[in-house]
Parts: structure tokens; sequence; C-alpha cells
């Protein structure tokens, strides 16, 4: 075998195994032999009509045998390497927000802890989101930010929608911190949209900000698959037959301008190092 194919975690946790089984045969209950094999007895081995069947060699069995063993450190093993593989080809593949992957040095043999932080870059101050994933042999355990748990299967693609839902969320909240640091009105902040078309992954989520003015208002609908969009509606003042009625009926100044209808914003003409910074230049620019 060569260097490059053998695997010393997997290699490491067999010997943990292996000295947990000596221990166990060697410090048994009393009463008990001086010496002893570590094989299977003659009973176990007897064929023909003397065979032990399957529910009485269980019985005789206490816990898991050795073998059983070898395969769910195997299983989890692979699992693990699926995790780390899947947040690496997310992390190449999404640059916006940035995702750091933080794995624990102490890990179980049958269990391992990685916890992701998805920030936006010179934003991570103001928002950061945490998931937890608990790899075990045959599902990957999932703790979202709000003490959700939700249990995902070997599959690729589960965790790679589960972390392209957390990104969209990630998004919004941060422009949600964003909008009340530059003194923008929050009129709707909606995680779970229930109008326009239905989101294939997960659920798509909503913002409309106002300026303080009144003059433009930003909607911004965040989908895990079709990403962001965003759109800007402004205002028109209207033309009044007289000074002198228009005094008489505009009682407040945020009542002079009548709103336009949303139009798109063409985000690749907006400069930005990411999303939230883009958001901030285009907040800035129509306050």
């Amino acid at each position: 075998m060569q260097a490059s194919d053998q695997n010393t975690s997997l290699e490491h946790s067999l010997h943990q195994m292996l000295k947990a089984l000596h221990i166990s045969n060697q410090y048994t209950a009393t009463p008990h032999p001086v010496t002893m094999s570590h094989v299977v007895s003659k009973k176990r081995r007897l064929a023909g009509p003397t065979a032990s069947t399957k529910k009485e060699v269980m019985h005789k069995q206490p816990g898991e045998c050795i073998l059983e063993r070898i395969i769910k450190q195997a299983k989890h093993i692979v699992l693990r390497k699926r995790v780390a593989k899947v947040i690496d080809e997310f992390t190449k593949e999404h640059s916006d927000p940035t995702l750091i992957a933080h794995w624990g040095s102490f890990t179980q043999p049958l269990q391992s802890t990685v916890i992701l932080d998805i920030v936006s870059q010179r934003y991570d101050q103001i928002q950061k989101t945490l998931l937890q994933l608990f790899v075990e042999c045959d599902h990957v355990r999932a703790v979202l930010r709000d003490g959700r748990v939700t249990q995902l299967s070997h599959e690729e693609e589960d965790l790679y929608d589960l972390l392209l839902t957390q990104v969209s969320f990630h998004q919004m909240n941060t422009l949600s911190f964003l909008a009340k640091l530059t003194r923008m009105n929050i009129l709707q902040h909606n995680m779970q949209v229930g109008v326009g078309d239905m989101a294939k992954l997960g659920n798509a989520s909503s913002l409309l900000l106002s300026t303080p003015n009144g003059k433009y208002t930003i909607s911004v609908r965040s989908d895990p698959l079709h990403g962001i969009k965003v759109f800007v509606q402004g205002t028109t003042k209207p033309v009044f037959s007289s000074i002198e009625s228009n005094k008489n009926i505009i009682t407040d100044p945020k009542y002079e301008h009548f709103s336009t209808s949303f139009r798109e914003v063409d985000w690749k003409r907006i400069p930005g190092r990411n999303f939230i910074h883009s958001m901030e230049l285009l907040i800035s620019s129509l306050m």
C-alpha cells in the first residue's frame, strides 16, 4: 500500500477500538479464566444441526462486535470526506458571502463536529450566521442558528441545498442590520414570502426599505436558487393648479410626492466588493 492511500484517522480509530476490545476481554467480570484467546468459542463454530441460531449468537455477543464497529467507522470516515468535499466546492462556487469551516480537533470515533461561520467580508461585526454540523455514520445532524435541528441524509445534495438556504437568509439578515445602521425605514421583513413565484428550494425571503425622506423605496427578494433581485421605486411631484391649493391640501412634506412603479436594478453596473457593500452604495446614493 502506498503512503498516499493510508488514512491516518481511520487507522487511529481502529487502534482505539482494538485496544478497547482487549481491555474488555482482559478485565471481565469474575469468575473468568486466567488465560483466554481472542477467538470465537467452539460452540459458535459448530456447523450442522447443533449450530447456534442468529438469535442465540446475538444473545451471547453483548454489544457490537469488532467487525460492526469497523464498518461503522469506515462509513463515518467516508461521510466526513463527503461533507468536507461539499463545503470546499460550495466555497469555490460562492465567494459571497465567505464560508469559514472550523473542524473540531477532539472528536469521537463515530462522530465529528464542524462549525460553519457565514460572514460578509468587512461586515462580520454586524451579522454572523452560525451553523453546526454533527457528522455521524449514516446521516448529518445540523443545528441552525435559531436552535432548530434538522437531519440530513448521506446525499451531498442535501447539505448543498441547506448551505444555499442559510446563505440566502444570511444576506437578508445582514441587509436588515445595515438598514438600521443607515437610518433606513424597514417597512417589511418577511423570511417566508407567500406571494410571487414559489421557490423550488427552501423559502424565498423579502425586505422592503424606504429612505428617511420617503422619496425612494427599495424592495429586495432573495431566492436560494435564483439569487437576489433588487427593485427601486421612485417618486414624482404632482403639479397643482395653484400654490394656495397646494398649501391647503398638503399637510406634511412627505405627501408632496406620488410613488412610481418599481424598476429592477442592473446589478452588474453597481460597484462593490460584495452584495452588502453594493447595497450600502445604493442606499447612500438614494439618501
